[in-house]
């Protein structure tokens, strides 16, 4: 929906310009054939009118895009809470006198979170979540040493999830984010 408002923007913006500068070729071919005062007058509201009209569109079609993609925002930022609750609440499903996911439920929960990001996420976000989803998916045949970079990986989802949620320029770096829940991420970076 973003993307479409501003393909209209891409398209509406030339041809009111256009608009524009054949109103104001009109009104100057009509201005010189009228007496001075009157060109005046018509000079004048005509600017007015203009203004006023091209003000108010605008206007409203900018802030319809910031309440788009404030909406995204937020539909995304309740995805991505959801994401980080579900994985903590695994991790520490023990701790939490909680039961531990099926491997039907981390499927399901994957396939959802695919739907969802199917629609809502940026590139980088789907890109480093293939990544993810993919090297986590035999899990039971991996090392220690592919565990961890799959870790990793996972950071670099979360990572993409916080640029898209407004840090774009963060300076947390490999293993910051994973070292909130891992104690010895150090060791392996």
């Amino acid at each position: 929906m973003i993307a479409q408002l501003r393909r209209r923007r891409d398209v509406l913006l030339p041809v009111s310009v256009s608009g524009l500068a054949l109103a104001i070729i009109g009104l100057v071919l009509a201005v010189v054939r009228i007496e001075p005062p009157v060109a005046a007058a018509i000079v004048a509201g005509s600017a007015t009118v203009l203004g006023s009209t091209l003000s108010l569109t605008l206007g409203r079609y900018f802030e319809r895009l910031r309440e788009l993609e404030e909406r995204s925002r937020e539909k995304k930022s309740k995805f991505y809470e959801d994401f980080m609750n579900f994985w903590l609440t695994t991790l520490f499903a023990d701790g939490l006198g909680k039961p531990k996911p099926t491997t039907q439920h981390i499927v399901r929960a994957f396939s959802e979170w695919t739907a969802t990001l199917t629609f809502w996420a940026p590139d980088e976000v789907v890109r480093t979540w293939t990544r993810f989803r993919l090297s986590s998916a035999d899990l039971e045949g991996t090392k220690g040493e592919e565990r961890t970079e799959m870790l990793f990986r996972f950071e670099q989802v979360l990572f993409a999830m916080r640029r898209d949620s407004g840090y774009p320029g963060t300076a947390l770096s490999r293993g910051d984010l994973l070292r909130l829940w891992v104690n010895d991420i150090d060791r392996y970076i």
